[in-house]
């Protein structure tokens, strides 16, 4: 029995390892929403700026909690952005990457309390 339970661990183990992700290529990057003409996700050394029409409206506190898993804190809304305030977070988890877009999970929170059920979305790398 011992043998039975190595054999099907050593088999396991290369798809185990195949269905971990490598999320390091969107820590920095420009980043495009398929779905949304002229919006574009800047983000670099920690910071991520989004821009509409050309104009950057909001600057984000990106804090990755692993490889891929991170959180989007607002620090300034230089525009309107509804429903969001300063302060507010979004915890985010890649939970699929094909080429280089990856598939988002969000959760959208407000002083701690959950604001919005978790939502989906794409982005890809320009």
């Amino acid at each position: 029995m011992k043998h039975i339970t190595s054999l099907l661990l050593l088999l396991l183990l290369p798809l185990l390892s195949q269905a971990q992700q490598d999320c390091s290529k969107f820590k920095n990057g420009r980043f495009i929403y398929p779905d949304q003409d002229k919006v574009l996700s800047v983000r670099k050394n920690g910071i991520q700026k989004s821009v509409s029409n050309g104009k950057t409206v909001a600057i984000w506190k990106v804090d990755w909690i692993d490889d891929c898993h991170y959180n989007l804190t607002c620090k300034k809304l230089k525009a309107p952005m509804p429903p969001f305030e300063k302060g507010d977070v979004l915890e985010c988890s890649i939970v699929g990457i094909q080429g280089d877009c990856m598939k988002v999970d969000l959760v959208f929170k407000r002083n701690g309390k959950l604001m919005m059920p978790k939502t989906s979305g794409e982005m890809c790398l320009e």
